[in-house]
C-alpha cells in the first residue's frame, strides 16, 4: 500500500498541522502563515522550549534549539515517537498516520483499515493507551485519572462564557469550573462511559493565548491531563442517548460549541458532540455509528475569508474528502456557510440560536 505522501503534505492546512502538534504534546500557537510550538523533536512533551517553528510556504518544520534543522511533518512524528516511546518508526506509517487521520486514500485503494489498525496503536500518548483484542474486533481504552482533582477547582460564574451565551446551567452539567493559577477556565473530558480521560484548560490571559494557544491540556502539580483527542468525542456521554434517539448527530470543532447548543436547545435536545479538531477520526465515527445514526452532520467552524480564496478551497476540499470516506455508511451533510452569515473562524452556532437554524435548514448533502 502507498500513498502520495507529498500531496498529502502540500494539502495539510496550518490548523491540521497544529492538531498533529497538538496531538503530539507540542502546545502549537498560529500567527499569520507560521506555527510555533514546544521542540519535541527532541524534548519531552512539557520539558522543551517553544523554539519548534513550522512555515507553510515550505511546508517545513524547523528546531532553533538542539536539532538546528528543517524536516517535514513526518519526521517530526518519527521523531517525537522515539522520544516519548522509545518506537521506530518508518516514514511509510508516518504518512499512513496522517492520511488516515485526515481521510485520504491510498494509491492503491486496497487494504487501509487492516493496515492502519496496528498503527493505531503508536500514535500520541501509546503508553497510556490499552488494547483488548477480541474476536470481532480491536477495543481501544484510555487511561482514567482521578476526578477528585475536580474538586480541587474554583467555581466562580464565568462572566466571557455568560456573555457569550453559555448558560450556568450548562456548565455546571459539563462541570466547568477554574484554576486561578493559571487563569484557566477547566474542561473536564469524559468517555462514553463517563470516565474522566483528560482535562482541557482555556486560558483567559490573552497574551499567553497568542503566544501558546487558547487551548492546552491542564497541568496541575506537574501531571499533565492529557488525552489523544481522536479516541473520543466532548459531550457524548451526556448527549449519547438523545443521539441514538434521534439518529442524528451534530459534530462541532471545539467544546464550546457543544455547551452553547445545550444551552440553545436544552439538554433533552442536545444531539451535538465536539471532536476538538477539523477531522473526524474513523474512531470517532465508530462512536456514532454505535449510536445507530443515520446522518452525520458536520458543523466545522468557517475556515475561509471569502468564497472562492485559497483558504475556501482548501476548507471544501477537506469536507469533502471527510464525506467521501463516511458517506457509504449513513448521511453525511455539512452546514456550510455559503451564505456568509459568520466571521471568519466562527462555529455555526456562535452567531446565536436563529442563524445556527437557518444554517442547519441549509445544510448540504455530501
Amino acid at each position: 500500500m502507498a500513498f502520495d505522501k507529498d500531496r498529502i503534505k502540500n494539502d495539510l492546512t496550518l490548523d491540521q498541522v497544529a492538531e498533529i502538534i497538538e496531538e503530539l504534546g507540542g502546545n502549537p500557537s498560529i500567527h499569520g502563515d507560521v506555527i510555533m510550538a514546544d521542540t519535541i523533536c527532541h524534548n519531552l512533551p512539557g520539558e522543551g522550549s517553544h523554539k519548534l517553528y513550522y512555515y507553510d510556504n515550505t511546508k517545513l518544520l524547523r528546531c532553533y534549539t538542539e536539532c538546528h534543522e528543517y524536516f517535514d511533518i513526518y519526521q517530526l512524528i518519527v521523531k517525537a515517537h522515539e522520544v516519548q516511546y522509545e518506537e521506530e518508526w518508518a516514514l511509510p506509517k508516518a504518512v499512513a498516520y496522517v492520511a488516515h487521520k485526515f481521510g485520504y486514500s491510498s494509491i492503491e485503494e486496497d487494504g487501509f483499515e487492516n493496515i492502519l489498525l496496528e498503527d493505531w496503536t503508536y500514535i500520541k500518548d501509546y503508553d497510556r493507551i490499552k488494547e483488548v483484542i477480541t474476536k470481532e474486533k480491536k477495543e481501544i481504552s484510555l487511561k482514567e485519572y482521578d476526578d477528585k482533582i475536580l474538586n480541587c477547582m474554583a467555581h466562580p460564574l464565568i462572566g466571557p462564557w455568560l456573555e457569550e451565551g453559555i448558560t450556568k446551567e450548562t456548565m455546571d452539567r459539563f462541570e466547568i469550573s477554574y484554576y486561578p493559577k493559571e487563569c484557566q477556565i477547566v474542561i473536564p473530558h469524559r468517555d462514553a462511559e463517563n470516565k474522566l480521560i483528560g482535562i482541557r484548560g482555556r486560558t483567559l490571559v490573552k497574551e499567553e493565548g497568542e503566544l501558546f494557544g487558547k487551548y492546552r491540556p491542564l497541568v496541575v502539580n506537574r501531571t499533565m491531563y492529557n488525552h489523544p483527542l481522536g479516541f473520543a468525542l466532548y459531550g457524548l456521554n451526556l448527549n449519547k442517548n438523545n443521539i441514538s434517539s434521534i439518529r442524528k448527530a451534530i459534530v462541532f470543532e471545539g467544546e464550546k460549541s457543544v455547551m452553547l447548543y445545550d444551552s440553545y436547545f436544552g439538554s433533552d435536545n442536545n444531539i451535538s458532540v465536539a471532536c476538538c479538531g477539523s477531522s473526524i477520526s474513523s474512531h470517532q465515527f465508530e462512536l456514532l455509528r454505535e449510536l445507530g445514526i443515520q446522518e452525520l452532520v458536520i458543523a466545522f467552524d468557517r475556515q475561509f475569508k471569502e468564497i472562492g480564496d485559497k483558504e475556501f478551497k482548501s476548507h471544501t476540499k477537506n469536507l469533502q474528502k471527510l464525506a467521501d470516506k463516511y458517506k457509504n455508511y449513513v448521511t453525511v451533510s455539512c452546514m456550510f456557510d455559503k451564505n456568509n452569515y459568520l466571521d471568519y473562524k466562527s462555529s455555526p452556532i456562535d452567531h446565536g440560536k436563529e442563524i445556527f437554524l437557518k444554517m442547519f435548514r441549509e445544510r448540504i448533502i455530501l
